[in-house]
């Protein structure tokens, strides 16, 4: 998602990064896969020995361009968001009537749209 017209009329755009209208959700199910196939990439990643075996390693789950030279905290980084994102679903949230937008299908264009029973107390509930 970039950009969402929202059915009050206010466009919800996630263009800059980090923002406080959008998020990620995902299942209990969806979870539990992420968290296991997170471990056995991350144990996969350290049990490579030496640095033909990382290049491989890297080059095989992020392909070619994938810079192989990455300290392994920020390759751990890129593993968890290759992972958790292939499952999690994108949230918007309008920042005008509250209404919440859940992406259909992870990685997809689709949404549907969820009111808020109430008022303004629901406003910025994606806020940290």
């Amino acid at each position: 998602m970039s950009k969402i017209k929202c059915l009050c009329g206010n466009v919800i755009s996630n263009v800059s990064a980090p923002s406080n209208t959008d998020g990620w959700i995902s299942g209990d199910v969806a979870n539990e896969h992420s968290q296991e196939d997170f471990r056995n990439l991350v144990s996969a990643l350290l049990q490579t020995v030496n640095e033909v075996e990382r290049s491989k390693f890297l080059t095989k789950l992020f392909g070619e361009l994938y810079p192989t030279d990455l300290h392994d905290s920020e390759v751990i980084d890129d593993i968890r968001d290759k992972v958790f994102s292939s499952r999690a679903k994108s949230v918007a949230e309008c920042n005008k009537c509250g209404r919440i937008w859940i992406q259909l299908t992870a990685g997809g264009q689709d949404y549907a749209s969820f009111a808020p029973d109430s008022g303004d107390e629901c406003l910025g509930i994606l806020k940290f």
